[in-house]
């Protein structure tokens, strides 16, 4: 990239982040471009990709020195997230952790990612200091901290599977006007009247394609919701249930719960499947937050060169038989990482 350009790059990144400073932000813009251009999370590589006088080593000194000293400041960082990401709201938010096994560390991020136009993006995170699922509380504190960011786009709803339930945190959401569709275990019990309903047999009857919602409100302890759902052939080829809880009497479940797939194919992006993050040997959780937020702006670096592709050549990102696209935003942005491509990904920003 040309100095002028890269120059107007790092100043967009300061304007946007008045937390850090300019030699902060100079460092998280050659820290994207670097990570396009090898691919890996790998701090050795990304310390030589970063192509500056300095030596390698002391671009190792700097990245280690960024992640052992910020702290990413969301009241910023967020509004950077949404504005480059082209999202304007309302926003609609999935919900999930991705985990891993270093050593005899246990890697458990969770996250809540916004949904954009064929992809999804982190918006906010917390490295939880334990094994297995996150707490109602922990959750509720993330949503809390997106509320108090000043003119944050409405949130209209939040996806998640079934670790995501709770009476605490749905009455948390329903009380803060967020909607919700969560997906919920066969063998949950709901009220009407009194009665106790098992769920899988109120969506009895119900089809893909027909009635998903029998329009009756139902308690799930101290918190009423509509039930949604049907049963469908899984990918063994086996019978299952969907049923999914939701503030709304109208919702087409096969479609906005489907939306949750995009926040897995996000964590096989961030993983196996783009820029290998259980391959940096961080451990410290503060460290690794930090690092997920640099790979977080490189990744929509990453999705916008995508769209650009798309906008190119459509016929590479056809439907495929399962209903995705052949091609996913993020690899046609990654793969092109050495062309014009992923240069006019970063350069869209500024």
């Amino acid at each position: 990239m040309a100095t002028g350009k890269f120059k107007d790059f790092a100043w967009e990144l300061y304007e946007n982040l008045p937390t850090l400073t300019k030699p902060r932000t100079d460092f998280i813009s050659l820290f994207i471009l670097s990570i396009l251009k090898v691919g890996t999370v790998n701090l050795v590589k990304i310390s030589i990709g970063m192509g500056v006088k300095a030596q390698s080593k002391s671009n190792y000194r700097r990245i280690q020195r960024f992640v052992d000293e910020v702290h990413w400041c969301f009241r910023s960082l967020v509004p950077l997230i949404l504005k480059w990401s082209g999202i304007f709201g309302p926003l609609t938010l999935i919900i999930d952790r991705t985990n891993w096994k270093l050593g005899k560390s246990n890697i458990n991020i969770l996250c809540i990612s916004v949904l954009g136009d064929g992809f999804c993006v982190p918006l906010i995170w917390k490295l939880l200091d334990k094994r297995g699922n996150s707490s109602q509380e922990e959750r509720m504190d993330l949503i809390g901290k997106l509320l108090k960011i000043p003119n944050l786009p409405k949130i209209k709803t939040i996806i998640g599977d079934r670790e995501f339930v709770g009476t605490k945190w749905f009455k948390y959401l329903k009380n803060n006007n967020i909607g919700i569709l969560f997906r919920i275990r066969d063998n949950q019990y709901a009220k009407r009247y009194n009665k106790q309903y098992k769920v899988s047999t109120i969506i009895k009857g119900n089809t893909r394609k027909g009635c998903q919602c029998n329009g009756k409100q139902y308690w799930m302890d101290d918190v009423q919701v509509y039930i949604h759902g049907f049963r469908y052939k899984n990918g063994e080829g086996k019978i299952d249930n969907l049923i999914v809880a939701s503030f709304e009497r109208e919702t087409k479940v096969s479609e906005a719960y489907s939306n949750r797939w995009f926040i897995e194919s996000m964590f096989k992006n961030f993983k196996t499947n783009g820029f290998n993050m259980e391959d940096t040997h961080i451990t410290n959780l503060d460290r690794l937050e930090t690092l997920f937020g640099l790979l977080t702006l490189g990744y929509i670096c990453a999705i916008n060169a995508g769209k650009i592709l798309m906008r190119e050549k459509p016929e590479l990102f056809k439907i495929s038989s399962n209903g995705r696209p052949k091609l996913s935003i993020f690899r046609a942005g990654r793969n092109g990482r050495t062309n014009k491509h992923s240069k006019r990904g970063v350069m869209k920003f500024i």
